[in-house]
């Protein structure tokens, strides 16, 4: 959600710097915080904290696109524009949806 929040709020280069951090925190949350979680597991060892990350869909799929971008393979022209399509509808469904938020908030007494 931060992402397009980041562009419309700083343009092209706080988006850049907000993607690096949004790469850091998906590390993060999909591969280091599982592997600790396991390895603090009585009797778990590094062979089943390899597994344990196997078992995570975001990992096939990160695998999938650093392959498809180091094999310089395009996707096929409908998949780019439906992905285009949802990108460029992300910011305003958030802004949307924040302002539905606070809305049902109300009014602090």
């Amino acid at each position: 959600m931060g992402l397009p929040i980041a562009l419309f709020a700083f343009g092209q280069a706080g988006f850049e710097r907000a993607t690096v951090l949004f790469l850091a925190s998906f590390i993060g949350m999909y591969a280091v915080a599982p592997a600790i979680y396991t390895l603090g597991r009585p009797g778990a060892g590094a062979r089943q904290t390899l597994r344990d990350l196997l078992r995570l869909p975001a990992v096939w799929v990160t695998g999938v696109a650093l392959v498809l971008r180091g094999l310089h393979i395009t996707l096929p022209e409908g998949i780019t524009r439906g992905v285009e399509l949802l990108a460029q509808a992300t910011l305003p469904m958030v802004l949307l949806s924040l302002g539905l938020q606070l809305g049902a908030g109300g009014w602090p007494p």
